[in-house]
């Protein structure tokens, strides 16, 4: 019976220094890059970007965010803070007119600390923050349906920013 016992607490053991080494050889950093192209002008849209730190009531889930650049009516950079006012990650939200629409794109980059977090963060990728705020933003200028494309994770880097 002792046996078992041990068999099964190795086994316990085992599996979660498996986690422990897969998250420290996974990437610390993740980048996911969102984009959605809008029928509703520029002009339309960057009032509503210009709301995002207030974390708005039409999008009730981001998290508290604090401007680090902007450069009106183009491109916004913002630090995602958590309820402690600690920051977690980082938004670059860029916006160009296209085709008498918007085209907008959201780049996302976290830093995962938890090991564990990470080893299963390297077999999912987490868009429902991005993707949310951008189908409660078509929803602002009134559209319903809207396509988000534009799904990458991976280290990054000086270059790194929304395509």
């Amino acid at each position: 019976m002792m046996n078992w016992i041990l068999v099964i607490m190795a086994g316990v053991v085992a599996v979660v220094l498996a986690l422990i080494v897969g998250g420290l050889a996974s990437q610390r950093t993740r980048l996911v890059v969102r984009a959605v192209r809008l029928r509703a002008p520029l002009e339309t849209v960057w009032p509503l970007l210009m709301q995002v730190e207030q974390t708005p009531a039409w999008c009730a889930q981001l998290p508290n965010m604090q401007l680090l650049l902007e450069s009106a009516p183009r491109l916004r950079r913002l630090q995602l803070l958590n309820d402690d006012g600690v920051a977690f990650g980082e938004w670059t939200i860029a916006a160009s007119p296209r085709d008498g629409g918007t085209q907008l794109s959201v780049a996302e980059t976290c830093e995962l600390h938890n090991v564990i977090a990470r080893f299963f963060n390297t077999f999912s990728i987490d868009t429902r923050r991005v993707d949310g705020f951008l189908r409660a933003l078509a929803s602002q200028v009134g559209e319903t349906d809207v396509t988000i494309g534009g799904v990458s994770m991976h280290e990054r880097t000086a270059t790194t920013g929304p395509t």
